[in-house]
């Protein structure tokens, strides 16, 4: 019937059809083969397209899984991999990375004694021990609530990789309680050892005196004392204990130093000594380079991780208000090339290098400098944010009070803006696929967990629940860590 509901006469034909004349209610076969090659064509197409694009996320993802402070790549839920130890957990933040997820630090045995430690971190097992310090019937007593001595890593000259630790090696020590609060064990005993991260062995060893400060620049150890009205800054080849050269500070015509505690630090290449409120700069090879720089409420050089830089901070009452400013040196502490910048330095956890030369600082904003000459690059009107941010991918990761915020690296502009109540506190983190935000475990709020967020878009990618008994999260040498109510019980996470 045709549609206008006429007749239409049809003639009947023998014989085969010719495959070049269409015949009624048929779709010619070459036609048929043209679509179903086109719609074959078309899924190879597209498959070929999501092959390309999930290629170079997968090889985004990466690159950035090598780049320091990125987590262990995370599967499909969050496992103990490991709880650590008493003892273990006791030296976690004191701990220094070492390659093959091993960390090294002063472990304190049952009777008292002291070894440099090395562990795997997921196994447990410990790859080298070196003994520091025999038996102490007294630290043993109270070792549960006791600390004293400390190591730190160090680097040869023009080599980053740790390839040393210096410890200080004291059997004195402090002990607290809530019913007798701090009290302090005299030391009989006082030492510096220096020790190779590869396999634990002793390189040089020398006492120094009970109340000395013990610093690190490439190469060397620096020990710092105050005498009375002296000071005095020594340093030694870190491989062989050798004295390189010696600083002595004594006040002219025995005038009285001014009142105001002492302190010594190492930062960049230089070393500086708080006296007073004057700050000294000490090159790596002892030459007073600096005697400008004060110190208003006690503030010293440290390093920034950052950067790795020399920085100053400072803290001061203009009126009623209190204003904060930092000041980035050149490694060298060359006075021309000073950086003063507004509020305090915010920590990279992670930078890709996709943002060169990015410093990021916060006070009654959000400010960007260029690292090289301290010129503002931008600011964004975000006063209240988290210390530590991440870089990554050309933008900006940050924690503002309730939400997590992605700006543009290079002008500042706003990407996007996603709730996370807790980011301000727990900070952003990252495992290579998306940006991760904790959340906690409260009475008020319920359960806390792990929550990624796409880098691009800022939409949730995945959702982490706590294994039983964690409550927080914490991130320690590019490893997840989680930890108890009380933070007495910490687990390696994976």
């Amino acid at each position: 019937m045709a549609r206008d509901g006429s007749t239409q006469q049809v003639e009947l034909v023998d014989g085969p059809v010719d495959p070049g004349v269409p015949v009624a209610g048929r779709t010619p076969r070459l036609r048929r083969w043209w679509l179903v090659a086109g719609a074959a064509l078309l899924v190879l197409v597209l498959a070929g397209v999501q092959w390309v694009v999930d290629t170079r996320a997968d090889a985004a993802a990466a690159r950035l899984a090598a780049v320091p402070g990125v987590l262990e790549p995370l599967g499909d839920e969050l496992e103990v991999v490991r709880a650590l130890g008493e003892e273990e957990t006791r030296s976690l933040l004191t701990s220094i990375p070492l390659p093959d997820q091993t960390w090294a630090s002063i472990r304190v045995g049952e009777d008292g004694s002291q070894a440099f430690v090395a562990t795997d971190l997921r196994s447990g097992e410990a790859v080298w021990s070196t003994p520091l310090l025999g038996p102490n019937p007294g630290r043993a007593a109270g070792r549960q609530k006791s600390s004293g001595g400390e190591c730190q890593p160090g680097t040869d000259a023009h080599e980053p990789a740790v390839t040393w630790a210096v410890c200080a090696i004291t059997d004195g020590y402090s002990t607290f309680s809530v019913a007798g609060g701090e009290e302090h064990v005299p030391a009989t005993t006082s030492r510096v050892a220096v020790l190779d991260t590869g396999d634990g062995h002793l390189l040089a060893d020398w006492p120094v005196e009970h109340d000395a400060v013990i610093g690190v620049l490439p190469g060397m150890v620096l020990v710092g004392l105050r005498r009375d009205e002296d000071i005095e800054i020594v340093a030694h080849d870190a491989r062989t204990g050798a004295e390189l050269w010696r600083h002595e500070d004594s006040p002219a015509d025995n005038l009285a130093r001014p009142t105001g505690s002492w302190s010594f630090s190492t930062a960049g290449e230089v070393a500086a000594y708080l006296d007073g409120d004057r700050l000294t700069v000490l090159s790596a090879s002892g030459e007073v380079v600096r005697t400008d720089l004060q110190s208003v409420r006690g503030e010293t050089l440290y390093t920034d991780l950052g950067t790795g830089l020399p920085a100053l901070p400072r803290a001061s009452t203009d009126g009623e208000a209190l204003t904060e400013s930092t000041t980035l040196l050149a490694p060298d502490a060359d006075p021309a090339r000073d950086r003063v910048l507004l509020g305090r330095v915010l920590q990279v956890t992670v930078d890709d290098g996709s943002v060169p030369g990015l410093v990021l600082s916060s006070r009654d904003r959000l400010y960007a400098w260029d690292l090289e000459t301290g010129r503002p690059r931008w600011d964004r009107d975000l006063a209240a944010v988290a210390s530590n941010v991440l870089v990554v991918r050309g933008h900006v990761f940050v924690c503002g009070p309730t939400s997590v915020i992605a700006l543009d690296g290079r002008s500042g502009e706003p990407v996007w803006e996603s709730d996370a109540a807790s980011c301000s506190y727990a900070g952003v983190a990252t495992d290579g696929q998306d940006l991760l935000v904790s959340s906690l475990t409260t009475g008020t709020t319920g359960p806390g967990g792990l929550t990624g967020f796409d880098f691009a878009t800022g939409e949730v990618t995945r959702r982490f629940g706590f294994p039983e008994g964690v409550v927080q999260l914490g991130t320690l040498h590019g490893h997840l860590v989680g930890f108890s109510r009380t933070f007495e019980e910490v687990a390696v996470l994976g």
